[in-house]
């Protein structure tokens, strides 16, 4: 198991098709030779494509897959998505995608076929709390943000 960012994935990917196509005559070497090639920071890689690089990999999760629609960051996840590797099948996640539907089809003609699962059960049940500073000797506290009902601001923090 490899825990990594997209923006990782994703250099990983490019860094690949950056190495199946050397561009100085020392990766070319190594690229030819079939052997390993060395980064700017010394670190050294396999060349050749994504697929026999990740060739070993059978399925990436996603989390927080919403970050698509993040003026920020969705260009990165949308690259992770549409240059991952065919054999590689992909678990996206989030308790938040607006819409999921398309969102599948969208994977399914960029990446490969693509099951949509909505459901509203949650494993881990949402709590939202409040952090404050108490005077002395109290210090730090932490109190539910909701009333039990979840419908109104806690009582205890209305001042």
């Amino acid at each position: 198991i490899v825990i990594m960012t997209t923006e990782i994935l994703r250099n990983i990917m490019y860094r690949t098709a950056e190495r199946a196509a050397p561009d100085d005559d020392e990766d070319a070497a190594a690229a030819s030779a079939g052997g390993l090639a060395s980064d700017s920071e010394g670190a050294t890689s396999s060349t050749g494509t994504r697929e026999s690089r990740l060739g070993d990999v059978g399925l990436i999760v996603m989390d927080e897959v919403h970050y698509l629609g993040d003026p920020n960051r969705g260009s990165v996840w949308e690259e992770a998505i549409i240059n991952c590797p065919r054999h590689i099948q992909l678990v996206c996640m989030s308790a938040t995608v607006k819409n999921p539907e398309d969102l599948g089809a969208w994977i399914t003609k960029e990446h490969q076929e693509c099951a949509t699962i909505m459901t509203r059960f949650r494993p881990v049940p949402l709590h939202w709390h409040f952090a404050y500073n108490a005077p002395p000797p109290k210090g730090v506290q932490v109190v539910d943000l909701l009333a039990r009902e979840g419908r109104a601001l806690n009582p205890r923090l209305e001042a």
